[in-house]
C-alpha cells in the first residue's frame, strides 16, 4: 500500500515491484543486499517499537543504519534476522500516515514501509464468491464516509477498472455492487484525503474475489 498523488505516480509504483538490484562482493566474500521482509506490526504510533524481519543484517548492530521518513533511527539486533527499531516522534501526523522505512548495510540498502493506526485498509470483505450485479460488503478501518470521492475499482480483462457503485458507506464499512464484465481479480479502494498535498490513498483487497 502507497500514499498515491496521482494514477502517474500509481503506475510508477507498479513499476518499481519489478526492479531488482545485484547482490556484490567484497574482499572476495559474498555478501548479500539487506532486505525487510516484513515489519511487524504493520501499523504503529509514533515512539513504538517495531521488529523488522529479514535477511542479510549486519552483524555488527551499528552498521546498520535504519531510517525513518529520514530520520535515523538505531536498531537494536534481536536475532540476525530481527532488528527492534523505534518510530521517531513525528513521524505521523495528519498529513504523513505512512513512512519509509530503510535499512543501508554493505554499501546496499532496502526499503519498506510502515503506516499509522489512522491508516485506511481493507481487513475483509464478504462474499468471497459473488455474481455480477451483486452487492459486496467491505469491512475496515478509516473509510472515508464520502460516497462522491471514494471509489472502489474492480477489473476487468486487459487491466481495465470498473468503478462501482457505493450505495454504503462509513468510517468501516462499504457496499458496493459489482459492476458489469468484472472479472476474479484483486479490487481495491481509492480513499480520499481532504485538504491534503495528496488527493487519495489507493488499499488493495487482502486476496482476489471471485467473480462467478
Amino acid at each position: 500500500m502507497k500514499i498515491i498523488k496521482s494514477w502517474c505516480d500509481f503506475f510508477m509504483v507498479l513499476c518499481m515491484l519489478f526492479l531488482t538490484t545485484a547482490c556484490t562482493k567484497k574482499t572476495s566474500v559474498y555478501i548479500g543486499q539487506p532486505l525487510i521482509d516484513s515489519i511487524l506490526p504493520g501499523y504503529a504510533d509514533n515512539g513504538s517499537d517495531i521488529l523488522l524481519y529479514g535477511k542479510n543484517f549486519n552483524k555488527i548492530a551499528t552498521e546498520n543504519r535504519i531510517t525513518i521518513r529520514d530520520v535515523e533511527s538505531p536498531g537494536t539486533l534481536i536475532t540476525e534476522d530481527i532488528i527492534k527499531v523505534r518510530i521517531p516522534p513525528k513521524t505521523f501526523d495528519t498529513n504523513y500516515l505512512s513512512a519509509e522505512v530503510k535499512i543501508a548495510s554493505h554499501g546496499r540498502e532496502d526499503l519498506s514501509v510502515i503506516y499509522a493506526p489512522a491508516y485506511p485498509r481493507i481487513l475483509s470483505f464478504s462474499p468471497e464468491k459473488i455474481h455480477i450485479g451483486e452487492i459486496l460488503t467491505i469491512k475496515g478501518l478509516n473509510f472515508i464516509p464520502d460516497p462522491d470521492k471514494t471509489i472502489v475499482y474492480f477489473m476487468a480483462a486487459g487491466g481495465a477498472g470498473l468503478r462501482a457503485n457505493i450505495t454504503y458507506i462509513d468510517t468501516q464499512t462499504i457496499k458496493a455492487i459489482v459492476p458489469e464484465k468484472s472479472i476474479s481479480e484483486y479490487f481495491m479502494i481509492l480513499v480520499p484525503r481532504p485538504n491534503r498535498s495528496y488527493k487519495h490513498i489507493l488499499i488493495d483487497a487482502p486476496k482476489k474475489i471471485t467473480i462467478m
